[in-house]
């Protein structure tokens, strides 16, 4: 399965979290926890070509994606797992033989067979959308050694969502901060 992501991200201090948490009444969402291994070859070809690979355990199943750039945010490519499955890779330091992940990885060159986990998160997450076209999450996350909060702004349309994550930013006093994604953070807390 593939498709466009288009989001909009900025870290926030756990003040701005919690206000923002409770601006929406999130305690009134479903949230879950989830974990990201990501992987790469020794030498990170991957990042060097701006593109990332996961297995991302859910509370129900799992799945392996593989990020590559689009022109407006980032084509996903899923292959999905049940739960034990994506377990019993994670276990073994691997990744299942997904067809469609090994094809986008050739056509980059990369050897699925070369790939490696280097490094892992558990995020909390809780969704709520904002519009029918936009989706809010705000994600806590704890790193092998590091802790951070991120808003993040899931839309449709590249140029509205720009507008409305500007707009929201604005309306609740959150300055706009670099925001790295989480696999460059997650090689952060590494160093």
């Amino acid at each position: 399965m593939e498709t466009l992501e288009i989001e909009f991200k900025n870290l926030l201090t756990q003040a701005e979290f919690q206000a923002l948490y409770n601006t929406y009444q999130l305690d009134t969402q479903p949230s879950w926890e989830q974990t990201n291994v990501y992987y790469d070859t020794p030498q990170h070809h991957l990042a060097e070509k701006k593109a990332a690979l996961r297995l991302r355990l859910l509370p129900n199943h799992a799945e392996v994606t593989l990020k590559t750039p689009a022109n407006h945010g980032l084509l996903e490519t899923t292959f999905p797992l049940s739960k034990e499955e994506g377990e019993h890779w994670v276990q073994a330091k691997r990744l299942p033989s997904a067809p469609n992940i090994i094809e986008k990885l050739e056509s980059l060159d990369i050897d699925y067979l070369t790939l490696q986990p280097f490094a892992q998160l558990t995020t909390r997450r809780v969704e709520y959308a904002l519009t029918e076209s936009a989706l809010l999450v705000l994600d806590e996350s704890w790193y092998t050694h590091g802790h951070d909060y991120e808003l993040e702004l899931e839309v449709d349309d590249f140029e509205k969502g720009r507008v409305l994550f500007d707009s929201l930013l604005v309306k609740h006093a959150i300055p706009k901060r670099p925001t790295p994604n989480k696999i460059q953070r997650a090689i952060s807390k590494l160093l």
